[in-house]
Formats: C-alpha cells, sequence, structure tokens
C-alpha cells in the first residue's frame, strides 16, 4: 500500500459562535486559509482552516506550519482558540494498494506544539477500491 499525504485540516466546534476566531484567522493572510466558519445545527459550530506552503508534501512542516497560525493569533483570538471545545489537526492521506508502505512521521519539536495549542492529532486515509466489483472473488463465486 503506498501513502501519499494530502493536507492537514485543523476543526474547531463549540456551542458559542467561532465567527471572531475565523476573522482572526483570515486576516493572518496567507498564514492560513479559512475554509469554513459556520454553525453546523442549532448551537454547534465549527470552523475548519489550513496553512499553504510552497511545498506540501511534509506533514511535520505543514502540522508545524497550522500550529504557527494558531500561535500567532491576537490575545482575544487565541483565548477563543483555547475556550473550544474541540481542536483537532485531521492529517489526511491518500493510500492505494501497490506494494510500498510509507510512514510519515512528525516530529517530537511538532508534537510538543500540537500539545501546547490542546489539539488532538488525528489522521483520515482515503482508500480507493481499486478492484471493481463485478470482478471481485467472492461477487464472482456467488457470495454476495
Amino acid at each position: 500500500m503506498s501513502v501519499r499525504f494530502l493536507n492537514v485540516d485543523v476543526e474547531v466546534r463549540d456551542s458559542v459562535d467561532l465567527t471572531s476566531l475565523g476573522a482572526a484567522l483570515e486576516a493572518l493572510g496567507r498564514g492560513a486559509s479559512l475554509l469554513y466558519c459556520g454553525e453546523i445545527e442549532p448551537d454547534r459550530w465549527m470552523l475548519s482552516f489550513e496553512a499553504y506552503l510552497d511545498t506540501m508534501d511534509d506533514p511535520d512542516a505543514v502540522a508545524a506550519a497550522c500550529c504557527a497560525a494558531v500561535e500567532q493569533l491576537p490575545p482575544a483570538a487565541r483565548a477563543r482558540w483555547d475556550a473550544a471545545e474541540d481542536r483537532v489537526f485531521d492529517f489526511g492521506f491518500d493510500a492505494a494498494i501497490d506494494g510500498h508502505v510509507g510512514q510519515p512521521v512528525l516530529s517530537p519539536a511538532t508534537l510538543a506544539r500540537l500539545a501546547a495549542v490542546d489539539a488532538r492529532l488525528a489522521v483520515s486515509v482515503y482508500t480507493h477500491d481499486l478492484v471493481s466489483r463485478e470482478t471481485s472473488p467472492n461477487e464472482a463465486a456467488g457470495d454476495n
């Protein structure tokens, strides 16, 4: 299986409006790109952002850039970040079956920065069905 790093989405969820935090992230300019900020259901808010670098193939560097965005927030926005119910750095990977296994690694320094901004770490792996269901051995044998 080969694994290719896609991105880090930072998601914040709370029962309180996150618009001010979103505005502060947008004000950082190129440091952070706001993907979404809004109410996802009554009294449930979500904010999502990414950091962009010239090279996006290093999960450690992208995670560090996301941490830097949080670390650069003005005090009121940082207080809003700290008060949120949940903060997660979601690492996205694309996986395909081809015999190669990759093991992206985060440095201890980046892991410490994630802890310092009080964020959880998640990993999303997107897989692709490379064999169509019509040709699967189970279906051909009538097992489905």
